[in-house]
């Protein structure tokens, strides 16, 4: 080997190789200062950009969470007020029958029809009242039918419960309208009659004219009893189809909370710092650094060497 003094290839070896263990060194310790190894975007180009777009569905994921919880509450409370409407709708069918006994005077139905009107008061009350973060939920108008065909008359709020576009990550709720006014037209499936009036139409008062005889109709005709009972089993229904869908957004909250689970624990591997082997790495790093100082120091000696040969 010869004998040089303007060019030092070992202390230049041993820069270069300082230079590249520092990198090494920072990097170990940004990573296990941070928890994360992706700390820039030359970290790991690819994996900068899937922890991205994880991080997103992610998100996606946990806003999808609420939204679903939020619906449930939602229909939690549509379903509270339904049942409060069934109960009138009942007591109001229970006074029906009392009005319809022939023991009864005039007098009597007067005041039972009394009672039944404040009872239809309440239910549309209850049913205009009704509402969710300033949604009306039971007195909607627009004709659409459940999840099995059946139509009826309300509002449908479709709700968001995935991270992505597209019908395939929405709910859809329908919340029938409950208003007395809404309730009584159809066919029984209790008493297997037919009404073409509503119950705010009903009079218990009502007599034949010819008779006397008490009919206890609505405006159109029919008999009170079997437009109670098609408005207690459209109110039913509407119960029932609010029910299954609780059960659905429930499932789906856990469907969320799976997938949470499992994208996170890809993310982690792409995204999170193992300490285990960045504590090795740094110690690695270390340890070379402190033989390349060494090696350095015994390179920049090298050169004197040379003086030897000039005495």
């Amino acid at each position: 080997m010869s004998l040089v003094i303007n060019t030092n290839l070992g202390a230049l070896n041993a820069q270069s190789a300082l230079t590249s263990n520092a990198t090494n060194l920072t990097q170990a310790m940004q990573r296990l200062s941070t928890g994360s190894k992706l700390n820039s975007a030359s970290d790991n180009a690819a994996g900068n950009a899937i922890s991205a777009r994880m991080t997103s569905q992610l998100d996606g994921y946990a806003t999808a969470t609420q939204n679903t919880n939020d619906a449930i509450s939602m229909v939690q409370t549509a379903a509270n007020d339904m049942g409060n409407i069934v109960g009138y709708l009942q007591k109001i069918r229970e006074l029906a029958v009392q009005a319809s006994s022939g023991t009864n005077a005039a007098s009597d139905r007067v005041s039972l029809n009394a009672e039944a009107q404040q009872m239809l008061q309440e239910i549309d009350r209850v049913a205009n009242s009704a509402k969710f973060n300033n949604i009306s939920l039971l007195q909607g108008t627009t004709p659409a039918s459940y999840a099995d065909g059946v139509p009826f008359t309300g509002t449908q709020i479709k709700v968001q419960v995935g991270a992505d576009a597209g019908e395939n990550d929405q709910i859809t709720i329908s919340l029938a309208n409950t208003t007395s006014g809404m309730l009584g037209v159809g066919d029984s499936s209790v008493s297997d009659g037919h009404s073409s009036g509503n119950v705010s139409d009903m009079d218990l008062t009502a007599v034949d004219a010819a008779t006397g005889a008490w009919t206890g109709t609505t405006a159109t005709g029919t008999n009170i009893l079997d437009t109670l009972d098609v408005a207690i089993q459209q109110v039913s229904d509407a119960q029932a189809e609010l029910g299954a869908t609780q059960n659905r957004l429930a499932t789906t909250v856990n469907y969320l909370a799976s997938n949470t689970t499992n994208l996170s624990a890809a993310q982690s591997r792409v995204a999170d710092t193992d300490y285990s082997a960045e504590t090795s790495r740094l110690s690695r790093s270390q340890i070379i650094q402190q033989a390349a100082t060494a090696m350095l120091a015994q390179a920049n000696q090298q050169p004197q060497q040379v003086l030897s040969l000039l005495k």
